[in-house]
């Protein structure tokens, strides 16, 4: 199989690297490269095998034609480029997945088992915290009859309010349970 690849791939590249915001080693951890392996790319010493340079594309969005001369490559290329694409995620459609999920679901499968459940604890924790923001901000914005909101900006239920002689909301105080005294 014939590929070939345009003379500004390197450069095409550095510039989508740089596009996402990320240095020549944080992109080359992403990808499982070392940055010395990667930089010999971007600076055209080196030319990547035809599955990294796939890869490399598909987690910086770089049109596949930016990369290899698809006139002069052979028509195998389009199939190992399709054939990559569904193997990179393991049968997952890349086509169905933003460039970030990409590189998380590549991050988070480099993890250990113990890291991957921490790391699903946290994101189900910064999820937990967006809801509770919003709905901060739903009462803030719009009144709500769940609770008010104390001078601290924490949410008070309603349930545990009670209006004294005076209207003024306070806490109810917590009753105690006494243990059962009956033998």
């Amino acid at each position: 199989m014939k590929v070939a690849y345009h003379d500004n791939y390197g450069e095409v590249l550095k510039t989508y690297r740089k596009k996402a915001g990320l240095t020549q080693r944080a992109f080359a951890g992403l990808v499982g490269l070392a940055v010395s392996t990667y930089s010999l790319y971007e600076s055209q010493k080196r030319t990547p095998p035809v599955a990294t340079a796939i890869t490399i594309a598909e987690y910086l969005e770089i049109p596949i034609d930016k990369i290899f001369d698809m006139e002069s490559s052979s028509s195998d290329l389009q199939n190992i480029v399709t054939t990559t694409k569904n193997t990179l995620l393991g049968g997952t459609e890349p086509e169905q997945l933003k460039p970030k999920e990409i590189i998380a679901i590549h991050a988070f499968r480099q993890l250990s088992d113990e890291d991957q459940d921490e790391a699903i604890i946290y994101m189900e924790f910064l999820k937990d915290c967006r809801q509770r923001l919003k709905d901060f901000y739903d009462v803030a914005k719009h009144g709500s009859t769940l609770g008010v909101i104390d001078k601290d900006g924490r949410l008070i239920p309603k349930s545990i309010l009670e209006a004294d002689e005076n209207g003024d909301l306070t806490i109810r105080p917590i009753k105690s349970i006494e243990p059962d005294q009956t033998d």
